[in-house]
């Protein structure tokens, strides 16, 4: 009888030990027959939920259970696997867990291990305390502590029996199995399951080894290839003769119920009876009577929803932070058209004015609490949380948590790495896998990848890469998500400590599947910006005074300097404004509506364009011009179908929100029903039925690309805002953009040629005028120590208090006077190169090959003495004479400076990418860069993803000629690289001139190109490169 239950099991969420996936695990157990399974990840209940809701999608029974860690004598961590019998046992261990990481433990010992309640104890795998106390000899040991376990769990402690392949475990289970009959205890049969099949045996070796950052050598990392989900049967065959541990695997089970995970937490409770207070709160507001019956309108519904208190403790973290100082945006999303939001300075657009549908929001359908965003600005954000977790409760605040995976570039790199790979080969792999969807999609979409596929190490990593793809590689903390519980949350839900704030071990869909609501806090850089320029006591109601009918904000858009304006940046975006040529506020929100990839790649922008510069029109034979007439007759907000279907189709705001949600996802059988619903309600507004159907078919047509125009209102404000300011206050918008994207070398070299347009000098850092960050003065902004790369933000400090006492006299005094505070070599160095110390020692090269001794002479000199006693004084004791002495030439210091500070590009020849998208073609120098894993290249005034069928490193400059066709942009010919010059030469009297011009260039080489044959001369350059 074959009732065997895998319970030890752990997944993907066993963070670099397991490549199990859970629904493709619940594939196999379901066709295993096997009615439950257990999950006992490492120290975590990460994965519970999701492999809650796949179970129980299959119809298997989830067993929640964790292999915890307890402390052993000699200070090393043991394995236990604990299983909850019912819900009040699962939240026992949540609850001693939770206490642990508060306490800064890693382990829990026996007395707390005893503490807990409704739970099943095994004894664990190899590495659990008993089996170690029997693998070290020590059996009376051994034998106690099994004894104190069945004492305190009876009959719900087992001794743990596993044979995995291993030599070391038929000894074990031997006295495992003597133990077991001594005192009286079950034994029961698990694997230890940490991959799906045997097939993947040698992909988990590897990943194991990415975790440990490790090479890994071709061998099984466990020294078993047998950690995989076996059927009854293989279990039954390998345990025969102890056919009592296996069916015990049915016991256990049938002692664990089947029961939810949901913690039931309500938010915090500020007042007896919310939505009384909600309507008092309202009462204190003068409103028209259009306002009052919008209102009332809105309170009902929140009201039959229970939705008061979300309303009110969104508000009470918008008060919170504003008595902090910090600025928040004026809203985000649908909760823009809600007037209680609005009164309630949750945000700071009047819904009225803008025609704004409060459906779009909340309607009679919804059942999960409401989505209400909140900007703040991005360098306050930990801030106010830490504020708002001292206000209700260290315990009653957490932040999401996330778990990043392997994406394709990711996987690539991974396994590249720990296969040994040359980083050359690693990164043209990670460039073709660059832009698709998955590693997969790439081998079908890309020729040159599939092509080069069949080589033997390309396709060791590449199919090593397919099998590892996608899986959790580590936690990290979500970028926006908090949860405020009314409950102390230890005790709801598993959570993690990092020593100052709690952070859920559910992310964000878990959280959502249990009903658990989540309120996003996001940073916005803009708003640090904003903040910045206008100074420190700025806030909302001082931002909502900006004139958005300004010209000087339409004059500024019109010319498509976007460089820096909100939402505007990208090259596509910055194209379209200058098309568009916006000359109100209403034509910002619809350019925002319009930036996207669905109008622009399906010439919907295009039309839009026309149709307000009057080249285009189209009749209104639908009579829709009423809701139609500020787009020019166009859909392009959300908000316009749904006034469609309930003014023409005679539908109720709820199902105009149904309507528009089917057509937004292109839900097919949704839609067939809903079609025939409008029809008729067309009809009987007087419309006939082919009449009806056109319409139908127009809406499903364009609003696809429709957008959230709530959103759209709430970001144009930012929008001209950041315009205002940046024809208003150019140099400190400019100067303070710089400053938010220290990081970010090419939003610095966007900025710093920006500067260049408006007459703005970008001058060099200097150790005696520079600060920390970007500084204006006048008509120029001077580079910071920040933007050095190697130096940093401390040292720039360092400098500024050390200047104080007054500036630096020459290169020495600087030694001298920054010797307490102990700069390291690497960074002088960078400081010297960069250009930093020109002012107090002009001469780069002498301060190089000079730099050991003098940093030694500040020191004492006793490395002089040193090498004078055993080297044979060889080294002078001297300085050589600084007149005369030979200097970097120009082409050594750009060079050189390049490695640190990247300022300004050279002028592109023929205009950047704007011009190239609008011409076709074009002739351009750039850099590249890497942004949330693809790859991207700047001309200095924006950015844009291209294709090239060879990876280039990061950096630059580079100049090349590109082609835009078909909305991509294709770098069709490479000219000049670093170190490198392209030559394309016809026929061999051209190659014969370029060879005469090839001079000696140590760190170059040329590149010849002859049609498909490409020829590298290393150690060369063109006479013209080195001018």
């Amino acid at each position: 009888m074959n009732e065997f239950i895998h319970l030890h099991l752990h997944t993907e969420y066993s963070v670099g030990d397991s490549t199990l996936r859970i629904d493709p695990l619940m594939d196999l157990v379901k066709s295993y027959g096997m009615n439950s399974v257990a999950i006992t990840d490492h120290g975590t209940f990460g994965g519970v939920q999701k492999f809650w809701s796949s179970a129980t999608k299959h119809g298997i029974k989830p067993i929640i259970g964790c292999e915890i860690y307890v402390k052993d004598e000699d200070k090393k961590k043991s394995h236990l696997t604990v299983l909850a019998k019912n819900k009040d046992g699962y939240l026992s261990m949540v609850r001693m867990m939770n206490k642990m990481l508060k306490a800064g433990n890693n382990a829990l010992d026996d007395e707390e291990i005893f503490s807990l309640d409704n739970v099943i104890v095994m004894s664990g795998c190899m590495s659990g305390k008993i089996p170690r106390l029997l693998l070290n000899g020590d059996l009376s040991k051994a034998k106690l502590l099994a004894e104190s376990y069945k004492a305190r769990f009876g009959e719900d402690f087992y001794i743990e029996l596993m044979d995995t392949g291993l030599k070391e475990q038929k000894t074990l289970n031997a006295a495992l199995v003597d133990i077991a009959k001594d005192l009286g205890i079950k034994s029961v049969a698990t694997n230890d399951v940490h991959f799906l099949r045997k097939d993947d045996a040698l992909a988990h070796s590897l990943f194991v080894s990415i975790g440990r950052n490790m090479r890994w050598n071709g061998e099984l990392i466990y020294g078993s290839d047998k950690y995989y989900l076996k059927s009854q049967i293989e279990m039954a065959d390998i345990f025969k003769g102890m056919e009592a541990a296996i069916f015990n695997t049915s016991e256990i089970s049938s002692k664990c119920e089947n029961y939810d995970l949901n913690p039931n937490l309500e938010l915090p409770k500020l007042f007896d009876d919310d939505c009384k207070n909600l309507r008092e709160q309202l009462k204190l507001f003068s409103m028209t009577d259009s306002e009052k019956e919008r209102v009332e309108k809105e309170l009902l519904l929140l009201e039959s929803k229970h939705f008061c208190r979300y309303f009110l403790i969104v508000s009470d973290i918008v008060r919170t932070a504003e008595a902090l100082g910090i600025l928040v945006g004026p809203g985000r999303g649908s909760a823009v058209s809600s007037m209680i939001s609005y009164l309630l300075g949750i945000t700071t657009i009047d819904p009225l004015k803008y025609d704004l549908l409060f459906e779009r929001f909340l309607n009679e359908s919804r059942t999960e609490d409401p989505d209400i965003d909140v900007d703040v600005e991005d360098d306050e954000r930990d801030r106010l949380i830490f504020t708002l977790s001292q206000k209700y409760g260290e315990a009653h605040l957490a932040q999401v948590g996330t778990y990043g995976t392997l994406g394709n570039r990711a996987a690539i790199r991974a396994v590249g790495k720990a296969l040994g790979a040359n980083d050359r080969m690693i990164e043209d792999l990670a460039w073709r896998v660059s832009g698709y969807n998955s590693i997969g999609e790439a081998l079908q979409k890309n020729q040159n990848l599939a092509r080069i596929y069949e080589g033997q190490d390309v396709k060791m990593i590449i199919d090593y890469s397919l099998e590892l793809e996608g899986l959790v590689h580590h936690r990290s903390t979500h970028a926006a998500g908090v949860v405020i519980s009314n409950d102390d949350l230890k005790s709801k839900m598993p959570m993690t400590f990092d020593g100052q704030k709690w952070i859920t071990e559910f992310d964000m869909d878990s959280l959502a599947s249990l009903g658990v609501t989540k309120i996003d806090i996001l940073g916005l850089k803009t708003l640090t910006t904003l903040k910045d320029v206008l100074g420190k006591n700025t806030q909302r109601r001082d931002l909502m005074k900006i004139p958005v009918d300004d010209p000087k904000i339409y004059d500024l858009l019109k010319k498509g300097e976007t460089a820096g304006i909100f939402q505007l940046e990208s090259t596509s975006a910055t194209v379209l404004t200058k098309k568009l040529a916006p000359e109100k506020f209403e034509d910002v929100v619809a350019l925002l509506s319009l930036t996207r990839p669905g109008p622009m790649y399906s010439g919907m922008a295009d039309e839009y364009v026309r149709r307000r510069h009057g080249s285009s029109f189209l009749k209104d034979e639908l009579g829709l011009d009423s809701i139609l007439k500020e787009t020019y007759g166009m859909i392009i907000y959300q908000e316009q179908i749904m006034k469609i279907a309930t003014e023409i189709a005679g539908f109720s705001g709820e199902q105009a929100d149904l309507f528009r949600k089917a057509i937004s996802k292109k839900d097919n059988i949704l839609m067939a029903d809903l079609k025939d619903r409008f029809v008729k309600g067309c009809i009987a507004k007087g419309y006939m039925e082919e009449k009806a159907l056109r319409l139908f078919d127009m809406i499903t047509n364009f609003a696809s690309y429709g957008f959230n125009k709530s959103h759209s209102v709430a970001y144009a404000y930012i929008t001209v805002w950041t315009a205002y300011l940046k024809a208003t206050k150019t140099i400190e918008f400019i100067t303070s953009l710089m400053n938010s994207n220290l990081s970010d070398m090419a939003k610095i070299l966007t900025y710093s040629k920006e500067a260049k347009k408006f007459s703005i000098n970008v001058l060099p850092p200097d150790i005696n005028e520079s600060g920390t960050y970007f500084t204006s003065n006048g008509n120029s902004i001077r580079s910071g120590f920040a933007a050095i790369k190697g130096v940093g933000l401390n040292f720039g400090k360092m400098v500024e208090d050390e200047r104080k006492k007054g500036k630096f006299e020459d290169f020495e005094n600087f030694l001298l006077r920054m010797k307490k505070s102990k700069i390291g070599k690497k960074i002088v160095e960078a400081l010297i190169l960069s250009g930093t110390m020109d002012s107090i020692m002009p001469n780069r090269k002498y301060a190089m090959d000079n730099l050991d001794f003098m940093m030694d002479k500040i020191d004492g000199g006793l490395k002089i003495l040193q090498q004078q006693l055993f080297e044979g004084g060889q080294k002078p004791a001297v300085l050589p004479p600084y007149e005369n002495y030979p200097d970097y030439d120009l082409n050594e210091k750009m060079r050189f400076q390049r490695e640190y500070l990247t300022l300004n590009l050279p002028d592109a020849k023929e205009g950047g990418f704007s011009k190239i998208i609008d011409s076709g073609s074009g002739r351009i120098t750039f850099h590249i860069f890497e942004k949330d894993g693809e790859i991207f290249a700047t001309d200095g005034e924006s950015e844009i993803k291209f294709s090239y069928p060879t990876p280039l490193p990061i950096g630059g400059p580079y100049e090349g000629e590109f082609i835009y066709r078909g909305n991509d942009m294709i770098l069709n010919k490479l000219f000049k690289s670093p170190n490198q010059i392209y030559l394309y030469v016809k026929d061999k009297n051209e190659l014969d001139k370029y060879l005469f011009d090839l001079i000696d260039a140590p760190e170059k080489s040329v590149v010849i190109k002859i049609k498909n044959f490409s020829v590298i001369i290393d150690g060369k350059t063109l006479k013209e490169e080195e001018l």
